[in-house]
């Protein structure tokens, strides 16, 4: 009776580590992306080829193109203005792209025109920004400064070197009152965004650089270099590892917290797991390329899962 029960738990574990699901609409993109977002129905694709595109979730046709101006490299060729982040407020959508020198230029598109924020004459690094509030965004250089910026009023509202480490990535909690910061070294600082000081310090689970961070209530998630998956809690400090087979570029949480997602082994699929039971209930595969995003929606009940080439995939999970 007892190798009869066994032999079911590990038939029935097996079979949830093994269920592949495959996506259920493909949506197509005018550029390589390096960021996306999802809001309203609609996802929002920055691209390498200087534009920023409009999908409607529904129809998986894009509705609107932004396209931005072209600069001059060194060499004297024009080339596109390659978008690095984007995200969207009441105030429009915000626009981190390339400029000359490999400068940072800043735009807010809204009612059909482009207007600049900060460009060459700055001369920032900056590698990501995201909307705080309506009109006051989260600007992250690459040494590891990061700045509280008023786009409206165009002041800096506060600027603290983080770290001495190269920076990596960053996520906001839900209220947006505290950002977790990732770098090389592998550890999470948790940073107010009142006056950007640190408020709490994880020594690192990853032990090289992070690529992919996210915060959901009281959790946090890294995956790095080094081809772990950290969880850390927010409020106990309590934290466990989770080792694949290659590079973890890209991580996400549900809305709750309670599944975990990430880009885990060379075929780009993405594993979902329990954050409570550690256990991996299902994989994502069928993805074309280095995951650069993995976005939850509709109640945690869907999943884009967003390439490093043209491409996005629906799936639908039980």
């Amino acid at each position: 009776m007892f190798r009869k029960t066994l032999l079911i738990v590990l038939l029935s574990v097996t079979a949830l580590v093994a269920r592949e699901i495959k996506p259920q609409k493909i949506y197509k993109v005018n550029g390589n992306i390096n960021d996306a977002i999802y809001k309203n129905e609609k996802l929002y694709v920055g691209t390498a080829n200087g534009k920023v595109d409009i999908l409607d979730v529904k129809t998986a046709k894009v509705k609107k193109e932004i396209s931005l101006t072209k600069i001059t490299d060194f060499m004297g060729d024009v080339i596109d203005s390659e978008v690095f982040s984007v995200d969207v407020s009441k105030h429009g959508i915000l626009i981190l792209s390339q400029d000359v020198n490999g400068y940072s230029r800043l735009d807010v598109y809204k009612d059909g025109k482009l207007e600049h924020i900060l460009d060459k004459k700055d001369k920032l690094y900056i590698v990501k920004a995201k909307f705080v509030s309506d009109t006051t965004v989260l600007l992250a250089q690459l040494s590891n400064v990061y700045m509280l910026y008023d786009v409206k009023s165009r002041k800096t509202l506060w600027q603290e070197q983080i770290t001495m480490s190269k920076f990596s990535n960053f996520a906001l909690n839900d209220d947006k009152t505290e950002v977790a910061t990732a770098d090389e070294s592998g550890d999470v600082n948790i940073v107010s965004l009142k006056d950007g000081k640190v408020v709490k310090h994880f020594p690192g689970i990853n032990k090289d650089e992070v690529f992919g961070i996210d915060w959901r209530k009281n959790t946090i998630i890294t995956g790095g270099k080094d081809k772990k998956v950290g969880i850390y809690d927010a409020k106990s400090y309590k934290s466990y590892e989770k080792t694949y087979s290659f590079f973890i570029y890209s991580v996400a949480l549900s809305s709750d917290a309670k599944t975990a997602a990430a880009s885990v082994d060379v075929d780009n699929n993405v594993v979902l797991f329990d954050t409570t039971s550690k256990v991996d209930k299902a994989k994502l595969v069928k993805n074309s390329s280095k995951i650069v995003s993995i976005i939850f929606f509709d109640n945690d009940k869907q999943v884009f899962v967003v390439a490093n080439n043209d491409t996005i995939n629906l799936y639908k999970l039980k």
